[in-house]
């Protein structure tokens, strides 16, 4: 995809916080996608572009794209079952893909997202980095409130169902790496009460 879309593509999402971040540290769970930002120019330059530049791949079966809004949705699979050939993709920073995990998270309540923040917010960040990166976050997606407020909120809330998040989550962990659904969530209701409270 580098090839094609060079430094117009940017990787995010749970592949980017996990495969440049979190890998770091040994913690690293599986993702089934690739989330990225394209900025090749205005809207219908851009999606002619990506529709041209997914045509170009060749390693994959390229079906789409699906459009919903701004996002257009590809479904690729891998057909090249020999040799692996490096792959290079620009990466928001930590501090952004945090900004953006809060938000998912606030909105969705997701076992990954849980997951991938907690480890993240474990890591090395630039405190102040990451306040503006979530203002700009959470005024780009329209967060009422204060973000911070709102995770312990949230998290609280989705407690009770630890179990559940487990039951839908643990199959993209290592086995090795399963967290105690509770504890992982009971401790990141602290990290944020402490960090940014």
């Amino acid at each position: 995809m580098w090839g094609i879309f060079g430094e117009d593509l940017i990787l995010k999402g749970g592949s980017a916080i996990n495969r440049v971040y979190i890998a770091k540290v040994g913690a690293a769970r599986f993702s089934e996608d690739i989330d990225v930002d394209y900025f090749g120019g205005g809207v219908e330059r851009s999606a002619r572009r990506i529709k041209e530049g997914m045509g170009r791949i060749r390693e994959f079966s390229v079906k789409g794209p699906r459009v919903l809004h701004r996002t257009f949705r590809f479904d690729c699979y891998y057909r090249n079952m020999l040799g692996v050939r490096e792959t290079m993709f620009k990466v928001y920073s930590l501090e952004d893909l945090i900004a953006r995990k809060m938000v998912a998270l606030l909105r969705r309540s997701e076992g990954k997202d849980i997951y991938d923040l907690f480890h993240a917010l474990n890591m090395e960040f630039d405190r102040e980095r990451l306040l503006k990166a979530v203002e700009m976050t959470a005024g780009f997606y329209h967060v009422e409130g204060d973000l911070f407020v709102g995770l312990i909120s949230k998290l609280r809330e989705v407690k009770g169902s630890a179990r559940g998040i487990g039951n839908s989550t643990n199959h993209f962990i290592p086995r090795s790496l399963r967290p105690n659904w509770q504890e992982i969530i009971d401790t990141l209701i602290v990290m944020i009460e402490n960090q940014f409270l």
